[in-house]
């Protein structure tokens, strides 16, 4: 134990390129989870996170394999409902990031890759450390490189790929991301594995089937130590974001939390924003996170068509997620409708079945551009994830992995989506005054932009706004 403690280990969250970011997703869970378990052991630890905030963003040249988004980049829309601009990374370069890094001079070197997505980045990050230290101990790991180790083991630079493994311990961490003033929003995930096998997530992949959570006891104890040191600092948790994907599947434990969080931060504003599964709640349920202080519901509708929830082996009942939805504004709480664009047996007409049921719903529109990573069903050839183009399997990247809809469709379904998403919050949650821009908008404004004019037109045929 001692002789560990004086072993410098550095655990590393390595810059990202991506084409868009938010601010949950610079909690690094996943990285202060590993530094805090070393932590535990008696190790010396130090977590170095590259991507610290939103305001260290860089515009980087496109990559080549990007060359089939060039027509889509910079269309002259409005910011509110354009695609994205370009490529930019998240943090410093990856040079000068190395450097700090190597100034250390740690013994050992952890680098968190949580999403597939970023292999590559990190694939690179690793081999300037190993050029500035050839001796150092390089370990990887992740959900990201526990989908495809291989990837990381033929690049002979790393002593240890790490995996997660089902058996492994709970991640016990809350992390604080700052807001304005002296505000803080804290994120934290409170169990792991999934029994489900939907075809278009990896977490039954990367964590195993069988679910757990932390203990009530652990709960109360992050807790408790996170509102002293935010007292300490003069800060106030105003928001708190749990990350769990099937926390529902014990209700229990799940009304334990909610209660155990308005306990020690009253003044928070709960958040699940990476979904809840609707088809476990109910009216009961709903009253509850209002009282807990829920003002948003996060929900995943997959798609409308038969066949393609059959193919991501996805249960549905659409009947209960419009009963769902409409009970959650009676207490005003605003639902967000989440539907997967470009899976197999994916059509145009899909993407306006989905916004007529949001519509009608009176829920706010989330679209996500399918990807996939290795693994997945369909996905199970690793040889068509191309070594040095890891981020093609970015959500954002509109690739067409399924070949069913083309990257023009799913460029022009994203615009849409985020058109209708301005008209219902407008409608519903800002007041009548900012829908006039968008119930003015016809087909024609869209033209000569390299848009799907079809489904363009499809679009306000169907009257969705």
């Amino acid at each position: 134990m001692g002789k560990a403690a004086n072993i410098l280990s550095l655990v590393v969250a390595p810059p990202i390129r991506d084409f868009y970011f938010s601010r949950q997703r610079l909690s690094w869970l996943g990285a202060s989870a590993l530094a805090s378990r070393l932590t535990n052991l008696g190790h010396n630890v130090k977590l170095l996170i590259a991507p610290t905030s939103t305001a260290n963003i860089t515009q980087v040249p496109l990559p080549s394999y990007f060359n089939y988004l060039k027509p889509f980049l910079n269309l002259p829309l409005p910011k509110e409902f354009s695609f994205f601009k370009g490529l930019y990374r998240l943090g410093p370069s990856l040079k000068d990031f190395a450097k700090t890094v190597a100034s250390y001079q740690a013994q050992n070197i952890f680098i968190s890759n949580f999403a597939y997505s970023y292999s590559d980045d990190a694939i690179k990050l690793a081999t300037l450390i190993r050029q500035l230290q050839p001796d150092v101990n390089l370990t990887i790991g992740g959900a990201g490189t526990s989908v495809n180790p291989d990837y990381f083991l033929q690049t002979k630079l790393f002593d240890s790929v790490e995996i997660d493994k089902s058996c492994s311990a709970l991640p016990t961490v809350l992390s604080e991301i700052p807001l304005p003033k002296n505000e803080v929003k804290l994120v934290t995930i409170l169990s792991k594995g999934c029994p489900r096998s939907c075809s278009f997530c990896s977490n039954h992949l990367t964590q195993g089937k069988k679910f757990s959570h932390i203990s009530e006891q652990q709960f109360l104890s992050l807790l408790a130590q996170k509102q002293k040191e935010l007292t300490d600092k003069n800060l106030v948790c105003t928001q708190f974001d749990i990350e769990d994907d099937n926390l529902l599947l014990d209700k229990k434990f799940f009304l334990f939390v909610l209660k155990a969080i308005n306990q020690y931060f009253p003044q928070a504003k709960i958040f699940c924003e990476n979904g809840l599964d609707y088809l476990l709640l109910d009216e009961t349920l709903i009253d509850l996170l209002k009282e807990h202080n829920f003002t948003q519901l996060n929900l995943a509708l997959a798609s409308v068509s038969p066949n393609t929830l059959l193919n991501l082996e996805r249960k549905s009942n659409m009947d209960k997620l419009l009963k769902i939805c409409n009970y959650a504004n009676k207490l005003s709480i605003k639902p967000i409708v989440y539907f997967i664009c470009g899976t197999k047996y994916d059509t145009p007409l899909h993407v306006i079945k989905a916004f007529k049921f949001i519509k009608a719903a009176k829920a706010l529109p989330g679209i996500s551009l399918f990807y996939p990573v290795p693994g997945l069903l369909g996905f199970e050839d690793f040889s068509i994830f191309k070594k040095g183009e890891s981020h093609k399997t970015l959500s954002a990247a509109a690739y067409p992995w399924s070949k069913t809809l083309s990257t023009q469709t799913m460029v022009t379904s994203f615009i849409l989506s985020r058109i209708f998403y301005n008209h219902q919050n407008s409608k519903y949650y800002f007041g009548r005054s900012n829908l006039s821009q968008y119930q003015n908008l016809t087909p024609t404004f869209f033209e000569n932009l390299n848009l799907d004019m079809e489904l363009i037109y499809r679009f306000f045929d169907s009257k969705i706004i």
